[in-house]
Formats: structure tokens, sequence, C-alpha cells
């Protein structure tokens, strides 16, 4: 039989009560289950998170100007689709949402990533069976070892344990390093991201899941799902947490 003082010390730690990432407020017991449809988060910092579920575009997400309006494909997807058949994010890059990726990639949260992995893990459009391997977006190797984590890589982690898909975060490499992306225009962002990712044979005739954090333009996910198709892939979903609005981009530039 196990001595008590051991066994008391494990009850000890299955009686932990879980706290908010965000707040730190002891989470309610339906939201720390640990199974698909929970959250690290309390219930008011959800509120502060909420889903984007109209009035953009399907393809990449650029809000429409209405904003009760039924998902409809926007003047620059029907122009010219992107090279991916299903976008999934979470909401606008603004707000709340906007800090939290923020922390994430540039101020050392490292633990943020799978609790923004979470809330796409929840995502109505998300099940289980529909993807072959899960890809995160790769840093360049000088990157990675600035930063010490790749941010794409820790929201893909709750994705992969809910889609029950493998994790593949080398089957796509970055071979070039790029100047920063943010205040380019899109075609300099094209330009500046070309021929930057190279995809691995394990790849072919997969169905893809490709991660990122955020798309602004979307520059870089088109290189990078265009690299895996080159590759042989069958066919890429993207998944992002946030889009950045156009008219954001703009002003940013």
């Amino acid at each position: 039989m196990m001595p008590t003082r051991i066994t008391r010390a494990l009850e000890s730690l299955c009686s932990l009560e879980r706290r908010c990432i965000l707040c730190s407020q002891v989470l309610h017991p339906a939201l720390r289950s640990g199974v698909p449809g929970s959250f690290p988060f309390c219930a008011t910092c959800l509120d502060a998170l909420p889903r984007k579920e109209h009035g953009h575009c399907p393809l990449c997400g650029e809000p429409a100007p209405w904003s009760n309006l039924n998902p409809c494909l926007c003047g620059r997807c029907l122009e010219e689709r992107p090279p991916w058949e299903n976008f999934i994010f979470h909401g606008l890059y603004e707000g709340r949402l906007r800090e939290l990726l923020l922390t994430l990639k540039f101020k050392g949260g490292v633990q943020l990533g799978y609790a923004l992995g979470t809330l796409l893990a929840n995502h109505p459009l998300l099940s289980p069976g529909h993807v072959d391997m899960i890809v995160p977006v790769p840093l360049h190797h000088s990157r990675l070892v600035q930063r010490g984590y790749n941010q794409s890589l820790e929201i893909a982690r709750p994705l992969a344990s809910y889609l029950a898909a493998p994790l593949s975060p080398h089957s796509l490499v970055r071979v070039k390093a790029t100047a920063p992306q943010s205040g380019l225009s899109l075609q300099r962002r094209r330009d500046n991201i070309k021929d930057a990712f190279s995809a691995s044979p394990e790849v072919r005739e997969k169905q893809i899941l490709l991660v990122d954090d955020t798309l602004t333009t979307g520059a870089t996910l088109e290189a990078a799902a265009t690299s895996l198709l080159q590759s042989g892939a069958a066919g890429i979903s993207i998944a992002v947490v946030s889009r950045t609005p156009r008219r954001l981009t703009k002003i940013q530039s």
C-alpha cells in the first residue's frame, strides 16, 4: 500500500485550483475539465476575446463593411484566390486579443501560446478527422534562437491534441532569414518572403492544417502554403488566432 504521506501529497496536488491565465480567478469546474471545450480563461476574460462569426471573408478573414453580414468573399480573394481551401481564425487583431499576441511574440509570454491555441481548438469549423498533419509556420533558426520559442508551434499544440492529428514542426523549414514584414506593403512582403520556405516530402498527399499567430497581408502564409503544395500536399487549411484588418495594415505601412 502506498505510504499515507505520499497519498496525501498526491491528493493535495490533484485538488489544486486552476486559475484563469489572464486574471488568476479560480476557474469553475466546467471550465477546467481539461477536455476539448474547456478553456484556461474565466468567463469574464472569455467575453473580452469574442470570436468573429459574421461580417468577414471566409478565405482571409478580412472584415466586411457591415459586421452582421454572412461570410462572403472579399474583392481580393475574388480576384486572386489564395492557395488554401479553408481559413479559420478566432478574432480581429485588436483590443485584448492584440495585447495577448504581442505579449506572446515579443514579451516572453510563451504560456499564452497554448491558451490562445485553445480558442482555435474550440472553433466550430474544426473537428477531428479532417486533417492529416498540423504544421506550424516556422521561424528561421536565427529568430528562433533570439526568441527562444516559436509562437506558432505553441499555438498548434492544443490543435494537435484536439484534432488527434500529428504535429509536425519539421515538415516546413524556413531556409532564408528575412527582414521583419511589419511596415511593408503586400508586394514588398511577397518579395521579402519569396523562396523562404522548404517543405519535406512527408507532406505528400496529406491534408495540412497550417498554423500561425496572425494573418496581416497573407504573404507569409501564401509562401508557406505554396511550398507545401509544391512538395505534394493534397490541400491546405489555415488556422490563425487573429486577422489584422486591411485598414490597419495600411496605417502601419
